[in-house]
């Protein structure tokens, strides 16, 4: 039995714009960001954070005062960072769950590297 090898970044970044074509986006998307973002992801991983950004728009659609023109907005890099650093987080748990103490400690490690790093990059 082989393992399946993880999509490198050119073909992250392909995963990207392909899954995005499926819904409204902002000219801001860097597909090149995402895919530095998400290695260790797989394309099912990419495509689960593709649709949890798009859902955003939707939530945000019903926590507004709805009115007469209601409209879900086109999805930003920011949706997609949230969602990314979200599906990171649950990956990092799924990992943590199965790993000995050694390994959660350096999994929660890793976990708060990411959102330091996703955070500066938000306010920047």
């Amino acid at each position: 039995m082989s393992a399946v090898q993880l999509p490198n970044k050119l073909t992250r970044v392909s995963l990207f714009e392909l899954f995005l074509t499926k819904t409204e986006v902002d000219s801001d998307i860097d597909t090149e960001i995402l895919a530095q973002l998400t290695e260790g992801f797989s394309g099912a991983d990419i495509e689960n954070a593709c649709r949890e950004a798009a859902l955003k728009g939707v939530r945000d659609l019903f926590t507004k005062e709805m009115s007469d023109q209601m409209k879900v907005r086109p999805m930003n890099q920011q949706d997609l960072l949230e969602a990314v650093d979200c599906c990171r987080r649950q990956l990092l748990a799924q990992v943590a769950n199965h790993a000995g103490v050694e390994e959660k400690d350096y999994v929660c490690k890793t976990c708060k590297a990411i959102k330091k790093e996703l955070d500066q990059q938000n306010h920047e």
